[in-house]
């Protein structure tokens, strides 16, 4: 099931120069390539979807960094647009340096959950998951909240 449309693709690749002149002490020289490599440290990419293309009010917006095959910071969203504003309404990140689950509330409180155990890798594909499939319960209960 396709789920909208891709509307931003982010990538951006920092990188650094390996050079065995550079390592015995010498100045980098363009001209010797095959003493030279670059290698990729970390990869950002970000996305959004909009999973209601005909509305456009309900969309999911993805951002991480990966180090190499591995991800090692994420943050992923549903966001519904509310009297002009996108609002989040359930997030997955690994701020706070652990992976978690942020339900916002329209009043402005949050609950958070925590996924002890978990890798950063698992709580991303577990977030992808939860938002692709309940996304629009969750916008339900979020525009619910608003009308009390």
């Amino acid at each position: 099931m396709g789920f909208g449309i891709l509307v931003q693709l982010t990538v951006i690749w920092q990188m650094t120069v390996n050079c065995a002149s550079r390592e015995a002490g010498r100045p980098f020289v363009a001209s010797d390539p095959l003493k030279c490599r670059i290698i990729p440290i970390m990869t950002e990419r970000e996305f959004l979807i909009y999973l209601d293309p005909e509305t456009r009010i309900c969309r999911y917006r993805h951002y991480h960094v990966s180090d190499g095959k591995e991800i090692v910071e994420f943050r992923i969203q549903l966001e519904v647009l509310v009297d002009g504003d996108w609002r989040v309404v359930v997030r997955y990140d690994t701020a706070h340096g652990k992976p978690h689950r942020d339900i916002l509330h329209p009043n402005g409180k949050q609950t958070k959950d925590w996924f002890e155990g978990y890798s950063v890798a698992d709580v991303l594909t577990i977030g992808q998951s939860d938002i692709m499939e309940n996304w629009s319960l969750y916008r339900d209960r979020f525009i619910k909240e608003m009308k009390k």
